[in-house]
């Protein structure tokens, strides 16, 4: 067998040993085997056992002699050189938005300036720990959140993926960090607006936001599949709206990058996942008489969207958020997201008894566990008849079944909400210790 050793070494308290180790944060394990005369170095981490497994894979490899040098490179230029131009054009345009922004803000400050070959699994498992107790600024407030469980779990998914096409193309051995457990993520409960909310929202939304919201509230559409949709979409005498497409805007920087400067920034494309292409079928009288009216007074568009600005182009889903926002202000009501609305949905039609397959189909999650672990709290009463018409929900009977218990989940939530705040406060202005 070739010779080698596993070496603790730390550079702080001059610690090198093969017995033992300090609790210094710079100290790790370290493999020394021999190609020929020559040592070879590899940092392993904390972990001993992981660097006496990595010293007997290095030993079996020379002594076979399958050992082979790898590339010399870092993190940082293997993402930016070989794995990003790699998925471009592989993945849609907002995807790689979402992973070059997880490797800038997440991945690259951790790894980046490090050689690829000196990632290790306790490296890794480190990441993961400290991300999750660090806090991001969020817009538009400006204020510091924690990290979500779920924002870390999906840098390691993104890493997982880097290193394995890594060890594909040679330049690891292994993947560090294919064995690193995901962190343990707790439900969010979503946020949607109960029938007297929703009722209030319309009356002080002007058209044609108030169709567009109505749309949304009424049929579970993402708002890049809203803003895509165009008349043609719409079967009248089915009632049937088919999901063909979405809307999505690029930045300058992209478009640029693409070599299309000077072309306009917004572009159609496929509907998120193969379930995303689906039929709604419209079960509100109110919207279908809505959009009808909406199509005698809607300005051409050359796309023919069927929102657009006067122009005919297609709406920013800034402006969209932003317009909601100030009719919720206006209306005296809570702040909700664009997609609270699709969410809201989802509760109506939960709350009117339709069966969880159904909902799955008419919003496109790709599956059924999707769909009953986001809206799995809205549950439905017993006594609720199928099939109730959405519209009966919002502006039917005062006290109809369904309207009364999104009510009451609502007030639930809210007295849930306070609470918290009330305990936050609480603690807050006790005196330190």
């Amino acid at each position: 067998m070739a010779r080698g050793s596993v070496v603790y070494r730390c550079w702080k308290c001059r610690l090198n040993t093969t017995r033992g180790r300090c609790d210094c944060p710079g100290g790790k394990y370290y493999v020394v085997y021999y190609v020929g005369d020559k040592q070879r170095w590899k940092p392993v981490g904390k972990n001993k056992h992981e660097a006496e497994a990595l010293l007997h894979q290095m030993q079996s490899q020379v002594y076979e002699g399958t050992y082979r040098e790898l590339p010399s490179i870092t993190f940082k230029e293997f993402a930016e050189s070989k794995w990003l131009p790699y998925i471009t054009g592989r993945v849609k345009p907002l995807t790689l938005r979402g992973y070059r922004g997880v490797i800038e803000h997440y991945l690259k400050p951790a790894f980046g300036s490090g050689p690829l070959t000196d990632i290790t699994p306790d490296m890794v498992r480190e990441y993961v720990e400290t991300t999750a107790k660090k806090k991001r600024i969020v817009s538009p407030a400006h204020q510091e959140q924690p990290i979500s469980p779920s924002t870390v779990n999906h840098s390691l998914v993104i890493l997982k993926q880097m290193l394995n096409h890594a060890k594909q193309w040679r330049y690891l051995r292994d993947n560090p960090a294919l064995e690193i457990q995901a962190l343990k993520v707790t439900p969010v409960e979503q946020d949607y607006l109960n029938p007297d909310e929703i009722a209030t929202l319309l009356q002080h939304a002007q058209e044609p936001w108030k169709t567009l919201f109505q749309m949304e509230i009424f049929t579970g559409m993402r708002i890049g599949e809203l803003l895509g949709l165009q008349w043609e979409d719409i079967d009248w005498a089915h009632d049937i709206i088919r999901v063909r497409r979405e809307l999505f805007w690029l930045r300058k920087k992209e478009v640029a990058a693409m070599g299309e400067a000077g072309q306009p920034l917004w572009r159609f494309s496929t509907p998120k996942t193969r379930n995303a292409r689906r039929a709604i079928v419209i079960r509100s009288r109110s919207l279908k008489e809505a959009l009808e009216l909406h199509r005698l007074s809607a300005p051409k568009s050359p796309h023919h969207l069927v929102f657009c600005t006067k122009n005919g182009t297609p709406l920013l889903p800034r402006n969209v958020y932003r317009k909601l926002q100030t009719t919720l202000t206006q209306a005296g009501l809570r702040t909700v997201g664009l997609h609270s609305l699709r969410h809201t949905y989802d509760a109506l039609e939960t709350a009117a008894g339709t069966h969880a397959k159904i909902i799955q189909a008419q919003m496109g999650h790709a599956s059924i566990t999707t769909t009953l672990d986001t809206y799995g709290h809205v549950f439905p009463a017993p006594y609720l008849n199928m099939g109730t018409d959405l519209d009966e929900v919002v502006f039917g009977v005062k006290d109809a079944p369904a309207k009364i218990l999104l009510r009451k989940q609502a007030e639930t939530r809210q007295d849930k909400n306070d609470d918290e705040q009330n305990s936050s406060d609480t603690t807050s202005t006790q005196p330190e210790d």
